[in-house]
């Protein structure tokens, strides 16, 4: 068995993840804001 095989993949997911991790902090002010805006489109505010 190769151990660079085995290994090599973890490394990857690991590189990966913390990129992902990045990325969403990144995008968390729109996640948010996106959040915001299908709450208002779901209950939208009485009309004065």
């Amino acid at each position: 068995m190769d151990t660079n095989n085995f290994t090599h993949p973890y490394v990857n997911i690991k590189a990966l993840s913390e990129q992902i991790n990045t990325a969403v902090h990144q995008l968390e002010p729109y996640l948010e804001a996106g959040m915001r805006a299908i709450q208002l489109c779901e209950h939208p505010a009485s009309p004065v």
